[in-house]
């Protein structure tokens, strides 16, 4: 059935000399043009994929046609990007016509996996969705099916976050339970292979034993040599990750003797780059390594395959190596090409998407052109029928003239619908092009800060590359301007209304321009009025508002000039005046100056999109604003209703929820919520036990500042406020904060020598540190790190980042709590996060060795021996090992205990006097509590 529908559609071609050939035939020049897809090689696997889908028409597989019209499509999407579509809209069709819903499920997925080959993961997502929704629907399963899911499981796989992860691996479990109902082996040791990856990714080794058991044998027997090369990758990465260099080796070795005898060339290449890895990361050899890298040289030569990334690698690692051997002229030599080799991928890559959008663009326009030629026609027609009439007699004059104008009012009315829709489309292509600028910035921008980062640079290419780096930022800004710009057109930006502290906001916002006008010797002043009151606004446009304003101010105004932010509440709306002077622009000019890229004269920058996408905003919050230039000074002023009832119900944000208006700042800037108990510093013993709320201190020198970060925390932290790093290091070892935001520049001590007191004093050089600064640019951030700081945001921040931020280090170190419950005994480099967190946990386990098993070792003592107060010692050990000192002896009591029972002749009672227990009876119960067995029985486990 499904052959007849798509001989119905097929195009018109004449077999080839292939038609009497066999389904094997076939088969293998589908394999053939697969292969050559993956070598890029479009063109070549476009034309084969046509022969081999005709000559499929003729065969008596219907699964054959189908992958032959998958691999049509797939090179279609890049050999000739027009017909993927139509193609696509015919296989859909025929499919909703003839109501075959595995044809359906076919032609989604088909049209999923072109767009995740072309990287839009989000819109093949929907695609794949469908399939999974309409083969639950209708009880379907075949392995269309089951490949959507896995292709659902890649996109999940490439957010490299713990959630993403985590539903990747469900979903491949899944899919292996379907696969087994299916009984396709093929496709079952397919999700193998994919299950020993992830069970790689999330450290479970002994899962990725299992698979890589399982498949080596299967492909092995297949001489499927694509997949072995994957396998054997993973095998040695197995190996690596239980430091068993031995074992790797051989692996590496195995794969380099296997492609050798399968004569496959690009998997033999690769190998021996592994193996050059293998020697020049693992054996500190880069003689051996340089070996094994130039047998591959000559492979990827002899292949033409000198401009791909294996191959960029390969010469990267040469130079490493040539550096290492002090060989540094010819280690230069291998960078050189390195860099060169990666100009040319970016050159190559620029070029195909210049193609695509080119294809794009002509087809669109096609598109446009012929609707208005169609419009014009029919309306052409009409008039002239209209003129007939006309000419009939003057007896039906009144009739015909009535009849003239309705069909010239209608067309009118129609031609304009039209115009409209070619308006829409316009819009539409002009943000789709927007969005697939961001690629090729981000390839020119990395190639870029990749050669900044030598120290040997010359000064004047260092000049020419900072330069460019400069153009491709504001290049993207640009575009992120245009993406505004373009959904407000099409009525897809939306407000998002919600209750905030106005005043703090802005205070906040300000902040960082302060800093950029200093660097132009500018006096920059922020005269802030508003009371401290909630009030109801747009953040993001509002944001985006002050700073485009302050921003032009900053970047046209000369040295030495004065800028000034003046805001204040008149009654229900908020008044934002920015004034700047060193700037005179004539009274015609200001009349146009909101159009995008206004210039003032033919010398003159342009002021690109900013302030157009300014007046936008400020009109869709309600708003208004205006400009007057006199006296060398330019001031807009902004007009800015602030209230619930100035804007609709769908206007506010859906999560929005009003801000405790009881939530108290006191005049020390120590924030206290009265909806939870506040921290109580004490020396009862129950402190130990207690379950506390995580701890946030916040060190910064603007009042303000300390405000707007503790409102976005204290729901769910207990919070402390310094006002410089050294009051800031006093209160870090009093109450030994679970986490530390704090500013880089302050006075007396600034943020460089707040991090590096905490990271190297014992009690506090365990907790994680976020620094949030005004202060921009990458040597500032590399500072901030090699200080010892975790993580680095500037400000203008986004709330909603700085919140993951923080709770992403929190989990970190909860996730080594996890892993230091499962140690058997104490490994103070694997736990350590550092050399002052190494030496602790050195002095930390002798103090264990030496008095663990006497019984009358407290809490007290151990605080003692360790130079700590029992509060310091309770925290430190809350934040490495979640276990207050009391659980933590008991704890190590056990696992001794454990090791005892399970090494030693010794019977329950002398194992438990022998690690520090008193009462018999008490280490049984709590042994049983912590290994859910009574000691008698542990010795005897297996």
């Amino acid at each position: 059935m499904i052959k007849v529908f798509l001989i119905f559609f097929s195009f018109s071609f004449c077999f080839s000399s292939y038609a009497q050939s066999d389904n094997y035939t076939l088969k293998k020049n589908l394999s053939l043009s697969q292969r050559l897809f993956d070598e890029k090689k479009y063109d070549s696997a476009h034309k084969i994929a046509q022969v081999v889908y005709h000559e499929a028409l003729a065969s008596q597989s219907d699964s054959l046609l189908l992958a032959a019209l998958v691999q049509q499509v797939l090179t279609s999407s890049k050999a000739i990007p027009n017909s993927t579509d139509s193609l696509y809209k015919q296989t859909l069709n025929l499919a909703l016509e003839f109501d075959d819903t595995p044809l359906l499920i076919q032609t989604y997925y088909i049209k999923g996996q072109t767009l995740y080959n072309s990287n839009r993961y989000g819109d093949s997502q929907s695609y794949f969705l469908k399939v999974d929704s309409l083969a639950k629907k209708h009880n379907l399963l075949n392995e269309t099916v089951v490949r959507a899911i896995l292709a659902r499981s890649e996109i999940s796989r490439t957010t490299f976050t713990h959630e993403g992860v985590n539903k990747a691996s469900e979903l491949q479990e899944e899919a292996l339970l379907l696969a087994k109902q299916l009984n396709n082996d093929g496709l079952k040791y397919d999700i193998y292979v994919r299950l020993a990856d992830m069970n790689g990714l999330k450290g479970n080794m002994a899962e990725v034993k299992k698979y890589l058991d399982l498949t080596f044998p299967y492909y092995k027997s297949k001489n499927n040599i694509k997949l072995l090369h994957r396998l054997y990758f993973t095998e040695v990465s197995y190996f690596y990750e239980l430091n068993e260099l031995e074992k790797a080796e051989e692996s590496i070795i195995n794969s380099i003797n296997y492609f050798i005898s399968q004569d496959a060339k690009e998997e033999l290449a690769s190998s021996y780059v592994r193996y050059g890895n293998y020697f020049r990361k693992k054996k500190k050899d880069c003689v051996m390594a340089i070996s094994q890298f130039k047998k591959a040289q000559e492979i990827y030569k002899n292949m033409n395959q000198e401009v791909t990334d294996r191959f960029m690698y390969l010469l990267e690692g040469l130079a490493l190596c040539q550096a290492a051997n002090n060989n540094y002229k010819e280690a230069y030599a291998f960078y050189q090409k390195t860099y060169e080799t990666k100009k040319k991928l970016v050159k190559n890559a620029n070029n195909e998407l210049t193609r695509n959008l080119e294809s794009k663009y002509q087809a669109e326009k096609k598109e446009q052109e012929i609707a208005l030629l169609k419009s014009q026609n029919q309306y052409a027609i009409i008039q002239k029928t209209n003129e007939r009439i006309v000419l009939i007699g003057g007896l039906v004059l009144t009739t015909i003239a009535g009849t003239f104008l309705f069909f010239g009012f209608k067309n009118r009315k129609k031609t304009n619908n039209k115009l409209r829709e070619l308006n829409i489309a316009k819009s539409n292509f002009f943000a789709n092009i927007s969005h697939e600028f961001r690629t090729p910035i981000s390839l020119i921008s990395g190639p870029i800060e990749h050669q900044l980062q030598k120290s040997n640079l010359p000064k004047q290419e260092k000049h020419h590359l900072q330069m460019a780096q400069r153009n491709s930022k504001r290049l993207l800004t640009l575009v992120d301007q245009l993406l505004d710009i373009s959904k407000l057109e099409s009525n897809q930006y939306h407000l998002k209304v919600s209750q905030g502290n106005l005043k703090i906001f802005i205070n906040a916002l300000s902040s960082p321009f302060e800093f950029l006008a200093g660097k132009k010797d500018q006096d920059f002043h922020l005269n802030n009025t508003i009371p401290e009151k909630i009030c109801w606004f747009d953040k993001d446009a509002l944001e985006k508002i002050i700073t485009n304003l302050l921003s032009n101010a900053v970047k046209y105004s000369p040295e030495e000039a004065k800028i000034d932010l003046y805001t204040t509440l008149l009654g229900d709306t908020l008044e934002l005046i920015v004034k700047n002077s060193g700037v005179d622009i004539s009274h015609n000019v200001l009349k146009t100056i909101f159009n995008r890229f206004q210039r003032a004269d033919e010398e003159t920058i342009g002021s690109g999109i900013g302030l157009a996408l300014t007046k936008e905003l400020v009109e869709l919050h309600k708003g208004t604003i205006t400009v007057v230039s006199d006296n060398n000074c330019m001031l807009f002023k902004v007009i800015l209703p602030v209230t619930a009832a100035a804007f609709s119900e769908d206007e506010f944000c859906n999560h929005t929820t009003a801000i405790n208006n009881e939530a108290i700042i006191d005049s020390e800037d120590t924030f206290v919520n009265p909806n939870s108990t506040k921290f109580i510093i004490d020396n009862d013993d129950d402190i130990f036990t207690k379950n506390t709320t995580p701890i946030l201190l916040i060190v910064d020198d603007n009042a303000d500042l300390r405000k707007y970060v503790t409102s976005l925390f204290d729901e769910q932290y207990i919070i402390h406020t310094a006002e410089n790093g050294k009051l800031g290091f006093e209160i870090a070892k009093e109450v030994v904060p679970d986490i530390i935001i704090t500013d880089l520049m302050m006075p007396q001590e600034d943020g460089l020598i707040f991090t590096k007191n905490c990271k190297s004093t014992d009690t506090t050089s365990h907790i994680p540190i976020l620094m949030l600064t005004a202060k921009a640019g990458d040597e500032n951030q590399l500072k901030g790190l090699e200080t010892g700081a975790d993580s680095y945001l500037t400000k203008p921040f986004n709330t909603e980042i700085l919140k993951r931020t923080v709770h992403n280090l929190l989990y970190s170190y909860k996730k080594l709590q996890e892993r230091f419950t499962k140690e058997v005994v104490l490994l103070p480099k694997d736990l350590a996060t550092n050399s002052t967190e190494e030496k602790f946990l050195d002095n930390l386990k002798s103090v264990l060795d030496d008095k663990l098993i006497e019984s009358d070792f407290s809490t007290e003592k151990f605080a003692q021996a360790l130079g700590m107060s029992r509060m310091q010692l309770h925290r430190k050990l809350k934040a490495l090992t979640g276990l207050s000192a009391t659980e933590f002896i008991r704890t190590q009591r056990l696992k001794l205990a454990a090791q005892m029972l399970k090494n030693s002749d010794s019977n329950v009672s002398q194992v438990g006097y022998a690690v520090g227990f008193n009462n018999h009876s008490y280490f049984t119960k709590c042994f049983k509590e912590q290994y859910g067995i009574a000691p008698s029985e542990y010795d005897k486990n297996p």
